[in-house]
């Protein structure tokens, strides 16, 4: 059985995809500009790449889920409008 996911989910998910789609793409960029760049070097950057985000997703998660039904609607329209989302 497919579990149901909310309009909530389905719009963080889908601006994690996207941000995680440009950090990728900017953390190749980076490591082609370091090639000598230490395995525990590329560790470190790919790590941070993914903590950043992470911490660009906690504020619009939480807003969202802390909204009432009308605001939260509003906030992923929002979202969808500012990101372009799908």
């Amino acid at each position: 059985m497919i579990a149901h996911m909310t309009d909530d989910r389905i719009s963080i998910d889908a601006l994690e995809a996207q941000l995680k789609r440009i950090a990728e793409a900017e953390l190749q960029q980076a490591l082609q500009r370091l090639p000598d760049l230490s395995d525990e070097g590329r560790l470190a950057l790919k790590i941070l790449t993914n903590r950043i985000v992470q911490q660009v997703l906690a504020t619009p998660q939480t807003a969202i889920e802390i909204a009432d039904n009308t605001r939260q609607q509003v906030l992923i329209d929002t979202l969808h409008s500012l990101f372009n989302l799908e």
